[in-house]
């Protein structure tokens, strides 16, 4: 026998989670099914220091697999499932037609756990969060309802959107972080070369330098004598974030900060809505229950005060509230996106318009994060300007002190 963790999904819509003695991680599924609740993630436990290096099976692995690859691995699959292909076959032509031994690897395990029975969402399942709850439980839903061709359509297309827009976003920040660091290296290489080499000539001179020739020239020669502070001091800030951004105190203050930050918090609030319509709105139209469906978009959001939004909006639509007005009670969600989803309640064709919201808001993230960036730029290319203007004029109000001296 041996011991897994697991979280699953009851009927209501509530995450619960627990250890279970089994032979197997399918035993377990089988048994949290019967028991009316759908596994979202299922891991062994492993004895004392041993822990099976399975491929991707570690947490620390599944990046080899980058969602890219996901998503083509969704998409060539949906191709030869609606083609006609039976599952078996369509995962061998995919290992052969691997590009990466990592692909190779993941489709040889999910073949063979295919041959012994087991289902492809719990085969999904056994990759340790390679594939997130949202994908896998469609999955199953198409497993259970026999639509599993149908529904790997709809996967692709969702991950096709999602993928799009995660795109568009880190296209559009490729510049301004290329200038912000275009910007920093500037400003150390004028401070650490360019102006030591006037400082022999102010010293010979034995002028009284104006203070904006000697404050920059002290900036300069503490960036040259103790570079190393400075390196460990921003260590110790990076350090410090990262720990605080674990901690589930401190992650919670600094997201809700981003979220009241001015320009940014509207930003991040369109984008998660973008998120949590498109994936409710594709879970829903795969007959998954409202209630199920709210706890597995939770997993779409990085924001930990909109997942705990989430939590209050699921508590409030188990007791009897629609979903619109659990949503508009959490106080985070747009007010037009509150009002797209009551009326898809009012007209019965709340998947749709879950679906029409995503799009809505998709746009309305990519125009507010190009005016963001319309303003960044010019900030940046300003602040860069100014910077070198400030050293070059300290450095000629020098010289000019050093030419009235000689006179």
């Amino acid at each position: 026998m041996k011991r897994y963790h697991y979280r699953a999904v009851t009927e209501a819509g509530e995450i619960v989670q627990g250890e279970l003695d089994a032979n197997s991680a399918q035993a377990i599924t089988d048994r949290l099914l019967g028991q009316r609740q759908v596994p979202m993630e299922i891991h062994e436990i492993p004895t004392g220091s041993a822990i099976k290096m399975d491929g991707l099976s570690l947490p620390g692995f599944s990046s080899r697999v980058s969602r890219r690859q996901i998503g083509l691995l969704t998409h060539e699959l949906s191709t030869m499932l609606n083609a006609g292909l039976t599952l078996e076959y369509s995962l061998e032509l995919l290992e052969e037609l691997a590009e990466t031994p990592a692909l190779r690897d993941l489709f040889q395990r999910l073949l063979d756990r295919i041959r012994r029975g087991v289902g492809l969402a719990e085969a999904f399942v056994a990759e340790q969060g390679l594939f997130p709850p949202t994908y896998t439980h469609l999955v199953r839903a198409g497993e259970i309802s026999g639509s599993l061709p149908a529904v790997m359509a709809r996967l692709t297309e969702f991950l096709v959107k999602t993928q799009a827009m995660r795109d568009r976003v880190m296209s559009a920040l490729i510049y301004p972080t290329i200038l912000l660091i275009v910007v920093l290296l500037t400003m150390v290489l004028l401070l650490t070369v360019v102006l030591p080499r006037f400082e022999s000539v102010f010293l010979e001179s034995g002028a009284d330098l104006p203070y904006i020739t000697q404050i920059v020239l002290s900036v300069g020669n503490v960036l040259q004598s103790y570079w190393w502070l400075g390196a460990l001091i921003l260590l110790a800030i990076a350090l410090a974030g990262k720990a605080a951004w674990r901690h589930p105190i401190w992650r919670r203050r600094i997201d809700n900060g981003f979220l009241h930050a001015p320009f940014i918090g509207g930003l991040i609030t369109k984008s998660a809505t973008a998120n949590l319509t498109r994936t409710l709105g594709t879970l829903i139209a795969n007959g998954i229950s409202l209630p199920v469906a709210l706890s597995l978009s939770k997993d779409t959001l990085s924001n930990q005060s909109l997942r705990d939004a989430l939590d209050e909006a699921a508590r409030n639509l188990k007791e009897g509230s629609s979903i619109s007005a659990s949503l508009a009670k959490t106080g985070y969600f747009p007010k037009l996106a509150l009002q797209l989803i009551r009326v898809g309640e009012e007209t019965g064709k709340l998947e749709d318009m879950m679906v029409e919201t995503a799009n809505l808001f998709e746009r309305e993230t990519q125009v507010t994060l190009d005016r963001l960036l319309s303003l960044l730029v010019p900030v940046l290319t300003l602040g860069m300007g100014v910077f070198v203007a400030l050293l070059i004029g300290s450095v000629l109000i020098g010289l000019l002190s050093v030419n009235d001296m000689v006179r």
